[in-house]
Parts: C-alpha cells; sequence; structure tokens
C-alpha cells in the first residue's frame, strides 16, 4: 500500500478479510499412541504446553492470541489506510474497515474505486514503463502513451501512469545487496587511499601540491570525507544477530564471539538483534551474562519475535527497541516430561528399571512420575519463574508486583509492550543503530560492522581460531559455486543439504520412533524451558539430543526480520 504504484489485473481480486490463526492440539493423537505429556509452568498465559494437553484453546490461551491477532491487525489497517489516504480520506475510520471485511472478495474495479489500487492493466507494464524513460525517440514515447493512456474498460482512468515512473533499470534484491555491499567496498579502499595520503611526510605532501594533490581534500571530493566521519573510523558498532530458538549450541556458538567482543576497544557500542521464540533457560543465562559482562553499551533490536527466551537475554539491556507488530513478553516458564511407556508396549519393548532414590528416574521416559519427582520439578519451575521476573525487574527498573502484572506468560506486540515499559522505543535495526551513534560514539559516524568480522578465506586457513566458525569466514564465489557442483562427489553432501522450509511434527515423531527401534532415546526433556511456541521447544529439545540439526532444517535467514 505504501508503493506509488498499484496495479490489479481487471480479473483479479482483492481479499482484505483481516488476520486468522490457528493452533494444532495433540493430547488426543498423543493418548492414542500411548504418550503422556507432564507440565509444569508458571504463567496462566504460558500456553505452549496446551498442544500437548488439551484439544482446543482454553480461556487463556484464545485471549492471549486474539490480543496478539487484534494488535497487529489494527496496526495493518492503520498503515494500510494512511498509506492511502489521499485516496480514502472521504471514508470514516471507525466505519471503514468493518465494511470492508464484510463485503467479501472485492473485485478489481471495485478495489479501485474504493481507493486500493491505482490501475487495472491488462498485462504487467514495468517492461514499458522501463523503456518509457531510457527511450529518447518520441515517436516511441507516443506509442507507449497512446497504449497506456487509453481509459481501463473495466475501471477507471488509464491503463498506467508513465510519467509518474523514473526507473530506467530493473533489479533483483540480491543484485541491489550485491551492489550495495561492493559500493561499501570502493567507498572503504577511497578511505585507505585518502588515510595514508595524509600519513606522507610533509616533504611528499608538497610535491603532490604540484600535481594538484595538496590536502586536505587531495583532489577528493571534499563532501566526500567529512572530518566527523573520518574520526568515525576509529570507532565501531559491532552487530551480533540471535536468531532463531535458543539452545545450548547457540549459546556455545555465541561465547567466543562475545568474549573477543570484550577486547575490541575501537567497539563503542553493541547492538544485539534478537529474533527468538526463546529455548532452554541454561542456554538463555548464558548468553545474558555475556551480554552483562560486556564493558560497552548494549542496545537491544526486536526482530519479528523477541519473546520469553528472547525477552529473558535482554532484559538488562541499555535500550530495547520493537517494532510495532514486534511479538514479544510471554514472561514464564514451562517444563515438560513425556511418558513414552505405552508407545514402547504398542511396539512389545517392555522397560523395567533399578531407581537408587525417588528422583533418580526424572529424566527417564520410561519410569512412571512420583510425587516427589513432581514436587521436585513444581519447585525448580518456582525458582526459574523467581528468577526470571526478578531479572526483568532489575533490568528495566520495575517493581515486581509490576513485573508479575505483565508476565504470567503474556504475549504482547511491540507497540503494546512500550505501553507497559518493557521496551524503550518504537523502531527497527536501523534505529537502534542511529541511537548508539548519537549517543555512545564521539564522531556520530561510528564504522556499523557485523560481528564476529567475517575473515578471507586465506585468513580463516592460515590464522585459524578454535573458536573461528566457517560462518565467519567468506567464501570466494568461485568456491561456493565448485562446492555447490561437485560436493557430492567430493563428500561434502552436508554442505549441499537443500533447506527446507519447516519441520514437520509427524517427522519428528517418525525420528522418535525411528530411535525407539534402535534402542536408545534422548532425554524427555530439556531443562526449563523459556519459549514462546511448541515448535521452538520441541527443536530446541530435539537439537540438544543430537535428533535434529534445527540450522539445516531452515532456510537461510529465516529469522530474519523486515
Amino acid at each position: 500500500s505504501a508503493f506509488t504504484h498499484v496495479h490489479l489485473q481487471p480479473q483479479g481480486d482483492l481479499n482484505l478479510f483481516g488476520l486468522h490463526a490457528t493452533n494444532t492440539f495433540y493430547r488426543d493423537f498423543l493418548a492414542k499412541y500411548g504418550i503422556t505429556v507432564h507440565v509444569w509452568k508458571h504463567g496462566r498465559y504460558k500456553n505452549f504446553a496446551n498442544q500437548f494437553t488439551h484439544s482446543s484453546y482454553n480461556q487463556a490461551h484464545a485471549e492471549n492470541v486474539s490480543q496478539i491477532l487484534i494488535g497487529i491487525h489494527q496496526h495493518i489497517c492503520a498503515g494500510m489506510f494512511n498509506a492511502r489516504y489521499e485516496r480514502l480520506k472521504d471514508y470514516q475510520y471507525s466505519t471503514f474497515w468493518r465494511m470492508v471485511h464484510q463485503a467479501g472478495s472485492l473485485p478489481a474495479n471495485m478495489a479501485q474505486r474504493i481507493g486500493f489500487v491505482d490501475y487495472l492493466p491488462p498485462l504487467n507494464p514495468l517492461d514499458d514503463l522501463i523503456a518509457y524513460q531510457k527511450n529518447e525517440k518520441q515517436e516511441d514515447k507516443d506509442r507507449l502513451e497512446a497504449k497506456w493512456s487509453q481509459v481501463s474498460p473495466e475501471g477507471d482512468g488509464p491503463l498506467t501512469d508513465l510519467q509518474q515512473f523514473s526507473a530506467t533499470k530493473p533489479i533483483s534484491i540480491m543484485e541491489y545487496a550485491r551492489k550495495m555491499k561492493q559500493k561499501e567496498k570502493e567507498r572503504e579502499k577511497e578511505w585507505q587511499v585518502f588515510d595514508r595520503l595524509k600519513k606522507l611526510p610533509w616533504g611528499v605532501q608538497s610535491m603532490l601540491g604540484l600535481f594538484g594533490l595538496a590536502g586536505p581534500s587531495y583532489n577528493f571530493e571534499k563532501t566526500k570525507f567529512q572530518e566527523a566521519e573520518a574520526k568515525g573510523r576509529d570507532e565501531q558498532i559491532a552487530i551480533v544477530k540471535i536468531n532463531g530458538p535458543i539452545t545450548d549450541a547457540t549459546a556455545r556458538k555465541l561465547e567466543g564471539p562475545l568474549r573477543k567482543l570484550k577486547k575490541a576497544d575501537n567497539v563503542k557500542a553493541v547492538v544485539v538483534r534478537v529474533d527468538s521464540p526463546g529455548g532452554a533457560i541454561t542456554a538463555c543465562e548464558t548468553i545474558h551474562q555475556h551480554l552483562a559482562d560486556l564493558p560497552q553499551k548494549v542496545v537491544v533490536s526486536f526482530g519479528n519475535v523477541s519473546a520469553s527466551g528472547g525477552y529473558y537475554i535482554s532484559a538488562n539491556s541499555d535500550r530495547i527497541f520493537a517494532s510495532p507488530t514486534t511479538i514479544t513478553g510471554s514472561i514464564g516458564v514451562v517444563m515438560l516430561r513425556a511418558d513414552l511407556r505405552g508407545l514402547a508396549h504398542q511396539w512389545g519393548i517392555h522397560f523395567d528399571s533399578i531407581p537408587t532414590s525417588e528422583l533418580s528416574g526424572s529424566f527417564d521416559p520410561f519410569f512412571p512420575m512420583n510425587g516427589r519427582m513432581k514436587d521436585n520439578f513444581a519447585n525448580f519451575a518456582d525458582r526459574a519463574y523467581l528468577h526470571f521476573k526478578r531479572l526483568v525487574s532489575e533490568g528495566r527498573g520495575l517493581k515486581m508486583d509490576q513485573v508479575e502484572s505483565v508476565a504470567q506468560g503474556r504475549v504482547w506486540t511491540g507497540q503494546q509492550a512500550k505501553e507497559i515499559e518493557l521496551v524503550d522505543e518504537i523502531g527497527g535495526l536501523h534505529r537502534a543503530i542511529a541511537y548508539c551513534q548519537r549517543t555512545f560514539t564521539e564522531s556520530g559516524h561510528a564504522q556499523v560492522i557485523a560481528w564476529p568480522p567475517k575473515k578471507s578465506l586465506y585468513e580463516a586457513l592460515m590464522n585459524r581460531d578454535e573458536e573461528d566458525s566457517l560462518d565467519n569466514v567468506e567464501v570466494p564465489g568461485v568456491v561456493a559455486w565448485l562446492v555447490e557442483q561437485y560436493g557430492s562427489i567430493l563428500g561434502l553432501n552436508k554442505l549441499l543439504v537443500e533447506h527446507t522450509s519447516d519441520q514437520s511434527n509427524g517427522s519428528m515423531i517418525a525420528s522418535l520412533e525411528s530411535l525407539l527401534r534402535q534402542g536408545r532415546l534422548p532425554m524427555a526433556m530439556s531443562g526449563m524451558m523459556l519459549t514462546l511456541d511448541e515448535n521452538a521447544a520441541i527443536r530446541c529439545l530435539l537439537e540438544d539430543n543430537h535428533v535434529l540439526d534445527v540450522e539445516s532444517s531452515l532456510p537461510p535467514g529465516f529469522y530474519e526480520s523486515f
């Protein structure tokens, strides 16, 4: 809706029905296979375990989902109305969306008449829009104007507007990103030359003046090398990304880069980009402590989802930014313990155990729960919830009763979170960086770098560090192509696994079933969980028990936000 040209095929429809959420409940399915799931939790709204214990929404679960849907829906509607305001300003906002949602599918001509769509061309006009801007022959321009200025037979006005379009070449997002990166590299080379010229002896600089290359600009454009930006070359802002479920593997992967960050004196501030539904409490605590131990100021930028464990690791930061529709909060804890005896019996497998105490079988999925185990897990959940709330209270400067009123596992949008003081400002990653520039740097032009900085392939091979990850190595394009083409021949199959967008719960159950046949099973629980949703919890459990490689099951950038 924010684009200047919104086109729709004349026979197309515009469906603005509103948002819709569906949750899957497996209680009866699990019971059919003899699987029982024991749950300990704190937070009336901590509902991710409901899929195992319920067959439909309970009141708190429905309230939680409805609140999020309504908040995001209102933001989307307001955004579209404001973006199309010149076309929609004659409508009463309070009744407009009710009318639209009840109207059903809007035919193209109706969508145009209301103001959602500008033009109804029979074909995609992009090629001709570009050709009109590039073409210098008036006769060709006249021909294109005649073609596209005719009144649409199905709608109102011309088929498109050639005058309001200025692009002369189409470009893909990937190509655009590549060009921007190349531009940054060229800019860096210019600065390197400029810095070297400034450091030349006075006599050499005097000789350069004879050739019109005298300082302070050395024949460069004066506006390109400002003093403030020059000072900024000695300062850096590091971007650390934490994406996806937070497992012990996630924490281990971050420990090395965060330790190195402590020693980076030129890094004046750290922006942590969090896009995570949460994870295991021990992993979240590890990351939280490492971030708290950084000497630099830490600012957090929330992506699409930064809830439960994602909020846990962020609560003690100096500033939190979130988008209006970020899903955050979910301050609560939950623990699962599966009983798989019924499933084993269906396969004709029986287990007998010899415990040494009432608690020794706590993590054995083939040992029955007793009252002592249940009390112990409940106490663990109590301690974890209290620690989570205390962490939020200290990090956000809120009283414990204030935290309790917004906790209980309840989920909030970014806008709602700002109103209840769980978030400081509304804005994305760029706003968080801008805040760091003006607040924590002297120049206001510090270099923004991804952390850890990527090494060249040569540097990685010559100076191998035990804490280095292959993710931090820039692989030349030709090498990447060779691996892609011939990796299977060289035994590099794992590097070439095609990422899938989803790993279904069915395949996860199949993994458990396969392990059952082999006579080995993962632990029935992965410690206290700080997760927003059941999918993240299952993934944490399976990854930590080496049943599922979570990272390879998701496409690159799956948790990347706008």
